[in-house]
């Protein structure tokens, strides 16, 4: 399957949506198949989340790599990536 370079991850979830539709599948689909909610699914286009990404690559046969590359270093492994930590005031004034 020939998977596109996306620009948003908007355009990758709009993407993966068509490719399981052609597939007679749908996000909504695999989540009820997990017993997770539509939201945690959708998740895994906003932030990293291996077992959706794995769910989702799964239904599409090919790797959650194929689909997040930018979650993976060049020898294939995966990156944990970590969201910023938010700061207050207190962080920032050394009282914590």
């Amino acid at each position: 399957m020939q998977i596109p370079k996306f620009q948003t991850p908007r355009e990758r979830e709009i993407w993966v949506q068509a490719a399981l539709k052609l597939r007679g599948k749908s996000m909504a689909r695999i989540a009820r198949d997990k017993g997770w909610t539509r939201n945690a699914i959708y998740r895994a286009f906003e932030a990293p989340s291996f077992p959706q990404e794995q769910a989702i690559a799964d239904a599409l046969g090919v790797t959650p790599m194929d689909i997040f590359p930018e979650r993976y270093g060049p020898d294939g492994e995966r990156l944990h990536l970590i969201r910023p930590r938010k700061t207050t005031q207190a962080h920032r004034n050394g009282n914590v």
